[in-house]
């Protein structure tokens, strides 16, 4: 009886567990919590295309955190096009929850791009 009396609690914490995961995908992106959006100023290092990641060299992201080099996941095909190693941009940081991302990616025109500024 004994083995038995152990049994079920550790069923009843277990289903306990596993009815709190949520289920919800590793990203975050059925998440309640609001999105926040940040400013982001930086020099693309460089690109994973299989990873849809680019390494950008960013100023202080005022509010969220200082200036470093990091990867930032790129959701949209559109805006991943634009990142060339090298380019100036300016874009928007969206935060939610663990989960981050950079959209509405702007090339600035510098010495790389010869003024070709795309939105």
């Amino acid at each position: 009886m004994r083995t038995f009396g152990s049994v079920i609690p550790a069923a009843l914490i277990l289903s306990i567990l596993l009815s709190c995961s949520g289920g919800g995908d590793a990203g975050g992106s059925e998440s309640s919590e609001p999105i926040e959006t940040y400013a982001l100023t930086g020099e693309v290092v460089r690109v994973l295309p299989e990873e849809k990641i680019a390494v950008i060299k960013h100023d202080d992201i005022e509010g969220w955190m200082k200036a470093m080099t990091m990867e930032f996941p790129v959701k949209s095909d559109e805006d991943f096009a634009k990142l060339k190693p090298g380019a100036r941009i300016e874009a928007k940081v969206y935060v939610q929850d663990l989960e981050f991302w950079i959209g509405d990616v702007t090339v600035l025109p510098n010495a790389d791009n010869r003024g070709s500024a795309t939105r």
